[in-house]
């Protein structure tokens, strides 16, 4: 027997992009850029933020 599931309605949310005049963007420190040591090694620190595999926010970088 093979179990029957309804398919779900989903609708893509629309896009709002964020006012980077305002807090916490305005005063957001700049990117920081370092050499890569070693082919397929992140630099120390890199994305210490997140957890591999479990964040779907956008990712925003002052640069």
């Amino acid at each position: 027997m093979r179990l029957q599931v309804p398919p779900v309605a989903f609708k893509m949310p629309e896009y709002s992009a964020p006012d980077f005049n305002s807090e916490p963007f305005a005063t957001a420190p700049d990117a920081t850029l370092k050499p890569v040591l070693k082919d397929g090694v992140a630099p120390e620190g890199f994305m210490t933020h997140l957890v591999p595999g479990t964040d779907v926010a956008p990712m925003l970088l002052r640069v």
